[in-house]
């Protein structure tokens, strides 16, 4: 699955549109079919993805509210 689309199903949960991404690190694929968990913070602005117990994704970032 492509990272945009991560990416975007990860700021809707998290109720953000960022403005800029400080940190982002795609460490494994996300297949069709996987179950994606997402964890994520307010302070800092920040989020994990997880497949089972294996981190796929996770980053880091500001928007507006959050600069």
């Amino acid at each position: 699955m492509p990272g945009a689309v991560v990416l975007s199903e990860v700021f809707g949960l998290m109720g953000v549109a960022p403005a800029r991404l400080e940190q982002i690190k795609f460490l494994h694929p996300v297949r069709p079919g996987d179950t994606v968990r997402v964890t994520h913070t307010t302070q800092p602005l920040a989020f994990t993805c997880t497949v089972g117990m294996q981190v796929v994704a996770k980053g880091r970032l500001r928007n507006d509210a959050h600069a």
